[in-house]
């Protein structure tokens, strides 16, 4: 799903229809999306404000983070607070296949006495 990114002038427009009570079907349709987008344009650049989880940005759904060094790379990268490992080890420990045992199930797939999860 690509992301639309109006234009500065589509913007100034945006604000302008807001302000004097346009449908937002027709500017959706000026803008060239479906209401729904609109309504995410709009709350994304605070033209207007909506309740809902919808039409949050992923940077308010995002808790606290921190730039703790990672504990395998000591990588400063931020990411949310309590994830002790940055993205790129996590996914190395993740799809890491090299068990002691042969087995190579990853390990988050097992249980904890190293048998296969059923």
């Amino acid at each position: 799903m690509a992301i639309i990114k109006p234009s500065e002038q589509q913007l100034a427009w945006l604000d302008e229809a807001v302000a004097k009570d346009i449908p937002y079907a027709e500017m959706a349709r000026h803008i060239g999306c479906c209401t729904d987008t609109l309504k995410r344009i709009l709350h994304r650049h605070s033209i207007v404000k909506f309740q809902g989880a919808k039409y949050q940005s992923r940077n308010e759904l995002q808790g606290p983070q921190w730039t703790r060094p990672c504990m395998r790379c000591k990588s400063t990268e931020e990411r949310p607070k309590w994830q002790f490992f940055c993205s790129v080890c996590t996914e190395e420990n993740e799809s890491d296949s090299h068990n002691w045992d042969g087995d190579t199930t990853p390990l988050s797939l097992r249980n904890n006495r190293g048998a296969r999860a059923q």
